[in-house]
């Protein structure tokens, strides 16, 4: 296992313990909260490259982690190829964080929903392909493996994909 790939999933299982301490420690998001981190959401899938982005990143990782009411499933089989590519690492962090705040605003409009859900799942990888899409206009460097994740988005076959890749996701494991 490489360098980049332990530092990844590291740093997801210490963001996955400080969402279950953080959201002991307050009530339940309020409706205003949940309208901004959709919003904000979308804004970084339009504005990835932002002056902004990075704070925004880090404002809905904080809100996302301190909410006891909206439970991401954190799965990295539908991204582990973005992190063992030789791409720019500002650039996969990036895409790497996006689906846990698409799965969440994809939760917070569908609430009875799980987040191991292939819905929700899908929801968050569909929400890194609207960033990518935006990327590639600015110049960034296409990656084959996203590439290849918009072809089957087109073919109607994402959903299907990201649930194979998610099958052992479950929200007790996260």
């Amino acid at each position: 296992m490489g360098f980049r790939k332990l530092a990844v999933i590291i740093l997801v299982l210490g963001c996955v313990l400080t969402a279950v301490g953080a959201a002991a420690a307050r009530g339940q998001s309020t409706p205003e909260e949940r309208r901004l981190f959709v919003e904000l959401t979308a804004l970084l899938e339009q504005k990835p490259l932002s002056d902004q982005a990075g704070n925004i990143r880090s404002y809905l990782f904080a809100w996302l982690s301190e909410v006891p009411d909206i439970a991401v499933v954190a799965c990295m089989g539908p991204i582990t190829p973005i992190m063992e590519a030789d791409y720019d690492q500002q650039y996969a962090a990036a895409l790497v964080i996006q689906p846990l705040f698409g799965q969440a605003a994809y939760l917070i409009g569908n609430p009875a929903v799980g987040g191991d859900s292939p819905a929700a799942q899908t929801a968050g990888i569909e929400s890194m392909l609207r960033m990518y899409e935006f990327m590639l206009t600015q110049g960034v460097p296409r990656l084959s493996f996203l590439d290849d994740l918009l072809e089957k988005q087109q073919a109607g076959t994402l959903e299907q994909w990201v649930g194979e890749q998610t099958a052992s996701c479950k929200a007790s494991d996260s």
